[in-house]
């Protein structure tokens, strides 16, 4: 009877200590592995795959093994990017919170222009049907279309 015990103490103890927590299948990245910034406000998987993160230190496009990474030199209005998303097929809309959108089509980042960009801060962004709508954190709401605001 104590030896009965004492095995299945032994057994039960000896089995707890080798069952370990497992850890889930999944990466962190960091500024280390060339992400612009930890505080990601967006993030999107376009049709070609690549992923679009909108941080706070500008726009990044990971292909699963690096990332390329877009800021105001290389056109972008500001490093502040809120809101990202796809248009038609290859062209992806990136909303700055203070300085309007940007556009990258064709490998070029372009930007639509606001009527009064330093009033209009941009909370989110979207596309429908050939126009795109921007939100304000302030509550205003502009559509554009073919680059053109209307109020």
């Amino acid at each position: 009877m104590k030896y009965r015990l004492f095995c299945t103490l032994f057994l039960v103890f000896y089995c707890t200590n080798i069952l370990l927590s497992q850890t889930p299948p999944y990466h962190h990245y960091t500024s280390a592995n060339g992400l612009p910034s930890s505080t990601v406000y967006d993030l999107i998987q376009d049709k070609s795959g690549y992923i679009w993160i909108a941080t706070n230190n500008g726009l990044s496009r990971f292909n699963v093994t690096k990332f390329k990474n877009f800021g105001i030199t290389d056109g972008l209005n500001s490093n502040t990017i809120v809101s990202v998303l796809e248009g038609d097929p290859g062209e992806i809309y990136i909303g700055n919170l203070e300085k309007g959108i940007n556009f990258f089509k064709n490998g070029i980042l372009s930007s639509y222009t606001l009527p009064k960009p330093s009033e209009f801060r941009i909370g989110d962004i979207l596309y429908d049907k050939n126009k795109l709508y921007a939100h304000s954190v302030d509550g205003f709401l502009i559509s554009y279309r073919n680059g053109m605001s209307e109020i």
